[in-house]
């Protein structure tokens, strides 16, 4: 099993960059240095759970369907869905790419080069 510069097995490691959401792969991104497959995971839990707290500051409650369902709820509902499942992967050493979200991921890595 690899291990991380932050001393953490490399399955430990990817589940607490998805455990925070974004600010988690965040510190993750920041604090690992050498596992480039902590590193993705990083990159990929800061671009889709910053994505969706993005979405949810701005349109927040205002956007409604019909008689009191939201969207926002539904929304929540995929990312909390997407969020377990991601860290249940991970923790089995499944790690998952998201199909466009991966290539943002890379893209990112590339560009901050820490």
């Amino acid at each position: 099993m690899s291990k991380s510069s932050l001393n953490l097995d490399e399955n430990i490691a990817c589940v607490l960059c998805y455990a925070f959401w974004w600010v988690g792969g965040l510190i993750i991104l920041f604090l690992e240095k050498d596992n480039k497959t902590i590193r993705f995971q990083a990159a990929q839990s800061i671009i889709i759970f910053g994505g969706f707290y993005v979405f949810q500051m701005i349109f927040g409650y205002s956007v409604f369907i019909g008689a009191g369902f939201s969207i926002f709820r539904l929304f929540n509902l995929a990312a909390m869905i997407l969020w377990i499942f991601l860290m249940i992967k991970s923790y089995q050493k499944q790690y998952i790419k998201i199909p466009v979200v991966s290539e943002l991921a890379e893209t990112l890595l590339k560009k901050v080069n820490l």
